[in-house]
C-alpha cells in the first residue's frame, strides 16, 4: 500500500512538470509570435527624468525628453523628433545622463525568444482584476546581454526579474528586470526596469507593444535616479535606403518650385525669435522649435537669408535648479538646425551668443560661455518672441544635413 501511495505521488510530480512546462512553453510561443510576426515600427518616447537624494523622501522632475524611437529588423534605433532618419547608435549616445535602451523590445526578446533565462513558475494571482500567471526568471552575467553604462564605465550585468502574463489571452502584462550584483566599475548598488504592456494597432493588425515603463537606479550614497517613460504615437516603419548606381532622376513634378540647399558661411550672424513659448517642465529636450529672422543675415554686405525666413531649431539640453526665494534658475540648449526662405533651404551649425532683453519683469537672460541661454527669476519659461542671436560656425557634414 504504501509502495502504491509512492507511485502515485511520483505520477503526480510528473504530471505537475509536463503541465509547467507546457504551460511556459505556450507562454514562450505566444510571445514569440508577436515578437517576430510584428512589422517595423515607430513610436513616440517621452522619458521624464528625476532624481532623490540620499536621504530625500521626494523627487524632484529634472527634466522631459522627447525621441523618435523604432524597432527595425529587430533593433532599436532612436532619432530626435522630426530629424527624418534614425541612428544606428545606443540611446546613451545621443543623450547624457542616466538613460538606458532594451526597454522597447529588447527585454522581452531576450526572456522570451533566449535560451538564457531560467524560469520558476510561481502560481496565478489577480492583478488589476485580471487573472495572471506569476513567473520569476534569472539571467546569470554569462549569458547575458545586458549592458548598464554610467558616466564612461559600461558592463555586462546578470539579472533576475518576474513577469506576468494573463491566463486566458497569455498577453504580457508587465515584465521587471532588477539587477542588485554589479562589477566594481559601475557605482551602483540597483537597478530596476518595470514594463508594461498593451495591444496597440500596428497596421490593420494589434501587437503587444510597451505602454509605460519605470527604470530606477541607486547610487552607491544611496541617492535614485527614476525614468518614467511613456510611448504614443505607435505606428509602421515604412523608412528604406536606396542604393542607386546610375545618375540620380529629376523626379520633381514642373510644376513645383526647385528648393536648393545653401551653404552659410561661417561668422554670419542670424538674429531671430522663437514663435513658441517654452515652458520648462512641459516643453522636452529634442522637441523641434520654429522662429523667424527678424533682421536679413549679411556677411560682408551680401544678404544669405533675408529678413522673416524661417527658423527651425531643437531644445537639446535643460537644467533647472531652485533658486532664491523662491526662483529658479534654468541652463538649456537652443540648437539652431536650419533656416529656410523661398527657393532654398541651409543647414546650420551655430552657437547661440546673445538672448533677450525680456520683457517679463524680474526674470532675467543671457548666454553662457558654451552657448548655453541661461534664465534666472521667478517663472519658468521663455516667452514667445525673446530675441536670440546666433553665429554660425561651420558647415555641416552631410550626414548632419
Amino acid at each position: 500500500m504504501r509502495l502504491a501511495a509512492v507511485h502515485l505521488a511520483l505520477a503526480a510530480a510528473s504530471w505537475a512538470a509536463s503541465a509547467d512546462e507546457i504551460r511556459l512553453g505556450r507562454i514562450r510561443y505566444h510571445m514569440a509570435q508577436n515578437l517576430t510576426e510584428i512589422p517595423n515600427y515607430t513610436c513616440t518616447q517621452t522619458i521624464e527624468r528625476s532624481v532623490r537624494p540620499a536621504r530625500g523622501r521626494q523627487f524632484r522632475l529634472l527634466d522631459t525628453l522627447r525621441l523618435e524611437v523604432a524597432l527595425v529588423d529587430g533593433r532599436e534605433l532612436f532619432a530626435w523628433p522630426g530629424a527624418g532618419k534614425f541612428e544606428d547608435k545606443k540611446i546613451n549616445d545621443m543623450v547624457g545622463g542616466t538613460i538606458g535602451n532594451g526597454v522597447f523590445a529588447g527585454f522581452a526578446r531576450a526572456v522570451f525568444l533566449g535560451q538564457s533565462a531560467a524560469f520558476d513558475y510561481q502560481g496565478e494571482r489577480t492583478t488589476g482584476g485580471e487573472p495572471l500567471f506569476y513567473y520569476r526568471f534569472d539571467v546569470p552575467r554569462k549569458k547575458s546581454g545586458y549592458s548598464i553604462k554610467v558616466g564612461i564605465a559600461e558592463a555586462i550585468v546578470g539579472y533576475k526579474g518576474e513577469f506576468e502574463n494573463h491566463t486566458q489571452t497569455l498577453d504580457l502584462r508587465t515584465l521587471e528586470v532588477v539587477v542588485t550584483e554589479f562589477p566594481s566599475t559601475i557605482p551602483l548598488s540597483s537597478s530596476t526596469v518595470r514594463v508594461q504592456y498593451q495591444r496597440t494597432a500596428i497596421g490593420d493588425r494589434e501587437f503587444l507593444l510597451p505602454d509605460l515603463a519605470q527604470m530606477t537606479m541607486v547610487n552607491l550614497d544611496g541617492s535614485e535616479s527614476r525614468n518614467v517613460t511613456r510611448f504614443s504615437a505607435c505606428r509602421q516603419y515604412h523608412g528604406e535606403s536606396v542604393l542607386r548606381f546610375d545618375d540620380p532622376v529629376d523626379i520633381t513634378p514642373a510644376n513645383q518650385p526647385v528648393t536648393v540647399a545653401v551653404t552659410l558661411p561661417p561668422g554670419l550672424i542670424v538674429e531671430g525669435v522663437l514663435d513658441q513659448q517654452i515652458v520648462f517642465g512641459k516643453t522636452a529636450i529634442g522637441d523641434v522649435l520654429e522662429g523667424r529672422l527678424t533682421a536679413p543675415a549679411r556677411i560682408k554686405g551680401r544678404v544669405m537669408a533675408p529678413k522673416g525666413a524661417k527658423l527651425q531649431a531643437r531644445l537639446t539640453g535643460i537644467e533647472r535648479r531652485q533658486g532664491v526665494r523662491g526662483g529658479f534658475d534654468v541652463k538649456a540648449g537652443i540648437q539652431l538646425e536650419s533656416i529656410e526662405f523661398p527657393g532654398a533651404r541651409a543647414a546650420v551649425s551655430a552657437i547661440l551668443v546673445e538672448a533677450g532683453p525680456m520683457i517679463q519683469r524680474n526674470v532675467r537672460a543671457g548666454v553662457g560661455s558654451q552657448g548655453t541661454l541661461w534664465l534666472s527669476g521667478t517663472m519658468p519659461e521663455l516667452p514667445r518672441g525673446v530675441r536670440l542671436v546666433w553665429r554660425v560656425t561651420e558647415t555641416p557634414s552631410k550626414e548632419e544635413k
